[in-house]
């Protein structure tokens, strides 16, 4: 009879902490690029719930493209042949890395926390690089056709795609909507789903929804929008008063993101993770442990 290795137990003990450790390690960010995973930590409110930027924009990318919670950015011609070429260099200038690291990261797939930031800015920019991702998925032969749209594959796409045909998804959606639901076919139902995805993209880049500014005493959590008028509105009533703290905060790493400022958006990051952590302690705690478990994924 053979004796069992005591050794292989210890060893399986070992391995095991080390596969849940590495599966439970969450991405770090670069020092002088943008804090995308600080700020997926932040806590919003969605559906009457407290939870982390990062939740939100999972649960809404994967919706929008059938499962998927990461999305690879548009990457020209110009661009993949720009990157071929200073991979292959021997040596780069310090400009020239910077231009290598920046294409290679746009590169890869990205974190659905940064398609959220690069929606919640589009309206705001004449560049519209949300509307550039291709993460609609559309699986319809006869909606593909109307939107002038040829299958391929992982049939996903993008608003600047099927932009020109958007009169005519309209007009689909309203013949849809006024049909009972036994009676819609399965282009119906594909018209009116991608009519709901719009409708939910729209609303985040119009900073309608989440929730993302923290409730006064006695208020509810509001959207950006919303509280950055009314701190306006009050501001121009009582100059004396100033802007809402967090309003500006946030309004700043919006703007600084949008024009490409990782060092000002992660100052403006620090500074309104202070002040929610001063008045919401519970809630960013209990959203930076949420983040952990999302990229928590041992099977």
């Amino acid at each position: 009879m053979h004796k069992s290795n005591p050794i292989i137990p210890i060893i399986a003990v070992i391995l095991g902490f080390a596969y849940f450790y590495f599966q439970a390690a969450q991405p770090s960010d670069p020092v002088e690029g943008f804090h995308i995973q600080e700020f997926a930590k932040l806590p919003i409110v969605d559906r009457g719930r407290v939870k982390p930027m990062d939740t939100f924009a999972r649960v809404s990318l994967m919706v929008m493209n059938d499962g998927f919670q990461t999305f690879k950015p548009d990457i020209s011609e110009k661009e993949k042949a720009e990157l071929t070429t200073l991979k292959n260099k021997s040596s780069r200038t310090a400009e020239e890395n910077k231009a290598y690291t920046s294409l290679s990261e746009k590169d890869k797939r990205q974190p659905a926390v940064r398609w959220l930031l690069d929606v919640m800015t589009s309206r705001f920019s004449d560049n519209h690089i949300a509307e550039k991702h291709k993460v609609f998925r559309i699986e319809n032969d006869q909606l593909l056709g109307l939107l002038a749209l040829e299958p391929r594959p992982g049939l996903r796409y993008s608003i600047e795609e099927f932009a020109p045909q958007m009169g005519e998804l309209e007009k689909a959606g309203k013949a849809a909507d006024q049909k009972e639901n036994a009676k819609k076919d399965a282009f119906d139902k594909s018209v009116l789903q991608l009519a709901h995805h719009l409708q939910s993209y729209m609303e985040i880049a119009s900073l309608q929804t989440p929730l993302v500014i923290p409730a006064g005493k006695g208020e509810d959590w509001k959207p950006f929008m919303q509280a950055a008028l009314e701190s306006r509105n009050a501001n121009q009533a009582d100059p004396n008063a100033g802007m809402n703290p967090t309003v500006s905060k946030f309004g700043e790493m919006l703007l600084s993101y949008l024009k490409n400022e990782p060092l000002n958006f992660n100052k403006a990051l620090i500074e309104y993770r202070e002040l929610i952590t001063k008045e919401l302690p519970v809630q960013s705690e209990i959203s930076g442990f949420e983040v952990f478990f999302n990229h928590f994924a041992p099977f």
